[in-house]
């Protein structure tokens, strides 16, 4: 609700382990350590922490476009789907 928290970061050896989205790799980023609980980090490790985030953008705002936006798409998912049963029902 308007703050936006993150509880685990996991740091990948590779960019690809991140993006790849085969069973294979998701099988091997779930096998990696997920690291500690952040609330439990030490305050220079969580103000790092949050600094790096800061510089990316990644805060309270985009956290709340996130929300915004994933309504928005739910929202044309269900009038799509209203559409194709609409168009079953009447076949």
């Amino acid at each position: 609700e308007g703050e936006f928290i993150v509880d685990k970061m996991r740091c990948y050896d590779s960019s690809l382990l991140a993006i790849d989205l085969s069973a294979q790799a998701d099988f091997d980023r779930n096998m990696m350590y997920p690291g500690p609980n952040l609330d439990e980090a030490q305050e220079d490790l969580l103000d790092g922490i949050q600094a790096w985030l800061a510089e990316r953008q990644l805060d309270d705002q985009f956290a709340e476009f996130v929300v915004v936006y994933s309504t928005f798409v739910e929202q044309i998912e269900y009038e799509r789907w209203l559409q194709e049963l609409k168009g079953f029902v009447q076949a």
